[in-house]
């Protein structure tokens, strides 16, 4: 379950980035075959392996119900992924400091 946890994180930063950050050229549509295999397939992924967790989570610990363990599951998730940007942000910071 931790496995699949930290690969739903893995994907969902991978995907957000390809979707947000990389940039195309000048004047590049927004729906590109490359950016839309890079980009949404990923973090499509990620939320489906989300959600398995989430599963997983409710056949191991019967007393929270399927919604309630995804949304943990998505609250997590979430969390590690903006906690990872911050420590890249801090990082790049000092190394141009």
């Amino acid at each position: 379950m931790v496995l699949l946890f930290g690969a739903a994180c893995f994907l969902l930063y991978y995907g957000g980035t390809m979707l947000l950050f990389v940039p195309g050229y000048p004047g590049e549509g927004y729906f590109v075959a490359g950016r839309l295999l890079y980009g949404v397939l990923p973090f499509v992924a990620g939320l489906a392996l989300l959600v398995g967790v989430g599963w997983l989570r409710t056949r191991r610990n019967a007393s929270s119900g399927l919604w309630r363990s995804v949304g943990r599951a998505y609250s997590w998730a979430a969390g590690l992924v903006v906690l990872f940007w911050i420590a890249l942000m801090i990082i790049a910071g000092v190394r141009q400091g």
